[in-house]
């Protein structure tokens, strides 16, 4: 019998999010939790790590909690565990460590800051008493648990060898490492490698003690095999292995994980215990069956019954680009390597409705490799539009998949001419106009600019340019219907004009627009991303900054239309926003302001009214994964901004929200405010209302604009309880919203 006990938890999940709303201010990460490289059973609870975070499963309830950067942890990308004694330590792939004692983190950066020449990785840990020693790619470290300091290094020999797996028995330390296994006594001068002694040649990877016996793997071009050794004898396993992943001590016996089987270790026999285990890392016998599983999460078998356990979340941390429409955040988790070639991505592609993700397998998106982009119809539910790199355009109908290619769009979604390459098509920019027409970049071919009308295909050309041998990229459209594409690799940008006519190409135009004065002025020619604000203005990310088109529409006159750098005063200086930084992501939210992404230093947010940047996080700063920003996306219902990083999805709760409708009601929350609450939120607003914020007597405690739809007044000093009345206007007048709110003792 097989049960999913996933959906139990979904449905908790559920009724938390709609009862208790995100903070604002707040933070959430939305990293896998399938990927699982460590368990640990205490009592009635299993304790998962996984390859971004870590979460417990109740066995009697069978809830979740997980715990992450954003909530718990100092790191993410973790690379190994342990967990004794009630103490959870946790390596991470920079060399962070945190110590978790009951249920504080305590970290530990000296090995993560330290310089080291050459690999600087943590490859297992195994604690012994109060010391804890850590495998490395420069030799041993010994963490001290009970003070959290790092006391000592170890090099095992001259050569300074990585070090796979360390054991400690009776008196003597074991280390394993791919120039043989090592052994000293504990008692000795550990400092010193001449108190290491090699005892075997081989290739030596993992190892686990079971009373005076341990077992050692050692692994060679062809084939693993485990010795047993006692005494100093080495004595064989009667089996061959296929890539031991891991040699387990549970259930009072020793198990061996092949990348295929699991095998039960009696004397020097191996017998099949559990078969057809791909990715299976991790065990746990007792009177039932848990397995870590690096693509399935937990799996349990309870009463002979198997559940999958993991907490819903993105199928994986790739991302390449987000889009948003009513309330769903969109992801295309390709990608394009430097040179803009394939990278193989297989990962499909994720859907958030701001409390579940939906994935699609690539088998689900019928095998398109490297998707870049998820485009959805703003007119039409459930209907969004998939471009990948080679695989051309597929349309998702409700629950059909339709795949647009070479030969039902007329060679209209062409293939590129390349040698020995058959049915390749490019795509990577796609968006709507105001007519619901469909506009797609197909890179490398004679007519790069296709757009999908509601009953055919079309296409365009750039006369002059030999476009087969050019890439496109993202495009936005402008308000009179201007479409802006970017050209990768140091070209520049392309703006393309067809007078609102598709049918008559004789009047159609373009520009390639570049750093000249008086053809665009850009920053430079290495263009990373492209927005439209809410007053029309062109934003373009490069790597030298920002440069900004305030009359998009002169592009074709004879006026001046060059694109401006933005000067701000930062520290008593002035100097242009973000000049040279490579600026990675762009994007507008409800009041105007701009979400900067960047490749190497974070998240900005800079407002134009007040021409300052009034936040700007990083990962020292914020739970932000990275600081390396691939995208950035906004939910405009609820404010909540995600960045899309190299290390995955997070999202900050922000404040400007949908601009509302005249007739539309306010809501105050929370309401009433509790002695615990620091800000009063108004919602249902209108973009830039006046709001004041008064007693019921007509005294004004507090006045403020509204940034899109929402207004928030932040405590200073927790104001007297009492009733108080919230009283917002629109620039006009025209528009008056009242509500009222209690602040309670």
């Amino acid at each position: 019998m097989k049960r999913t006990i996933v959906f139990l938890f979904y449905l908790f999940f559920y009724f938390t999010c709609f009862c208790q709303a995100q903070e604002i201010g707040s933070w959430r990460d939305h990293l896998p939790t399938r990927f699982v490289i460590d368990i640990y059973k205490n009592d009635n609870t299993i304790k998962c790590v996984t390859e971004f975070n870590f979460f417990d499963y109740n066995i009697q309830t069978k809830e979740i909690e997980v715990f992450s950067r954003s909530n718990f942890l100092s790191d993410v990308n973790i690379s190994c565990s342990e967990y004794k004694n009630n103490k959870l330590i946790i390596a991470y792939k920079n060399c962070n460590i945190d110590v978790i004692i009951d249920e504080v983190v305590y970290n530990i950066p000296d090995i993560k800051n330290s310089q080291i020449l050459g690999e600087k990785k943590i490859n297992g840990i195994k604690i012994y008493e109060d010391v804890a020693y850590l495998s490395s790619s420069f030799g041993i470290i010994e963490l001290d648990v009970a003070s959290l300091e790092i006391k000592n290094s170890f090099q095992i020999d001259s050569l300074s060898s990585p070090v796979n797996d360390v054991v400690v028995y009776s008196d003597t330390i074991l280390a394993s490492s791919e120039n043989g296994l090592y052994a000293a006594s504990v008692n000795s001068n550990l400092s010193d490698y001449n108190s290491w002694e090699i005892i075997d040649s081989r290739n030596c990877k993992k190892m686990v003690s079971k009373d005076e016996k341990i077992y050692v793997s050692f692994t060679s071009d062809t084939k693993d095999s485990v010795f047993v050794l006692q005494k100093n004898v080495f004595l064989k396993i009667n089996k061959d292995f296929s890539e031991i992943q891991n040699i387990v001590y549970t259930g009072n016996k020793v198990y061996v994980l092949d990348e295929n089987n699991i095998y039960r270790i009696d004397s020097l026999d191996a017998f099949l215990y559990w078969s057809n285990t791909e990715k299976i890392i991790d065990l746990i016998i007792t009177e039932d069956v848990f397995f870590g599983s690096k693509k399935d999460g937990l799996i349990t078998f309870i009463n002979n019954t198997k559940d999958t356990v993991f907490a819903n979340s993105p199928f994986t941390n790739n991302v390449f680009d987000m889009s948003y429409s009513e309330g769903k955040v969109y992801v295309a988790p390709g990608g394009v390597n430097n040179a803009w070639g394939n990278v193989n991505n297989r990962d499909g592609f994720f859907i958030y409705d701001g409390v579940f993700w939906e994935n699609f397998s690539y088998d689900q998106s019928m095998s398109k490799n490297d998707i870049l982009k998820v485009c959805p119809n703003p007119s039409i539910e459930q209907n969004y539009f998939i471009g990948s790199w080679n695989g051309g355009v597929l349309e998702k109908q409700e629950s059909l998949f339709i795949d647009h290619n070479f030969y039902n769009t007329g060679g209209v979604i062409d293939t590129i001419s390349i040698v020995n390459v058959n049915n390749w098509s490019r795509v990577r920019g796609m968006c709507f106009d105001g007519n619901n027409n469909l506009w797609i970049t197909n890179s490398q071919v004679n007519n790069p600019l296709v757009v999908k009308r509601q009953t055919d295909w079309l296409s365009f050309n750039f006369p002059g340019l030999n476009s087969s041998l050019y890439n496109f990229g993202e495009i936005v459209i402008d308000d009179i219907g201007q479409k802006w594409i970017i050209m990768p690799k140091g070209e520049g940008v392309l703006v393309f004009n067809d007078n609102n006519s598709l049918d008559q190409v004789n009047d159609d135009s373009y520009k390639r627009i570049n750093t000249n004065y008086g053809n665009g002025s850009l920053s430079s020619m290495d263009i990373y991303s492209i927005t439209k604000d809410r007053e029309g203005a062109i934003w373009v990310g490069t790597n030298d900054g920002v440069s900004v088109f305030y009359s998009p529409e002169l592009v074709f006159s004879n006026f001046n239309f060059d694109s401006q750098k933005i000067l701000i005063e930062q520290d008593g200086y002035y100097e242009y926003l973000l000049d040279g930084q490579t600026v990675s992501a762009l994007c507008v939210d409800n009041a105007n302001r701009k979400w900067i992404g960047t490749l190497n230093n974070g998240v900005f947010l800079y407002d134009e009214s007040e021409n300052e940047i009034i936040k700007n996080f990083n990962k020292s700063n914020s739970p932000l994964l990275s600081n390396t920003v691939f995208d950035i996306c906004i939910n405009e219902l609820s404010g909540e901004v995600f960045f899309g990083t190299d290390n995955g999805i997070c999202s900050f709760r922000g404040v400007a929200t949908k601009n509302n409708k005249n007739k539309d009601p306010i809501f105050v929350y929370p309401n009433p405010v509790k002695k615990n609450n620091s800000y009063v939120c108004v919602s249902g607003l209108q973009d830039n209302m006046n709001v004041k914020f008064t007693t019921v007597n007509g005294e004004l405690v507090y006045e403020t604009t509204s940034l899109g739809g929402q207004a928030i007044w932040n405590f200073v000093k927790k104001p007297a309880p009492g009733v108080y009345l919230v009283f917002s206007t629109s620039t006009l007048g025209l528009t008056k919203k009242v509500g009222k709110f209690l602040i309670s003792e």
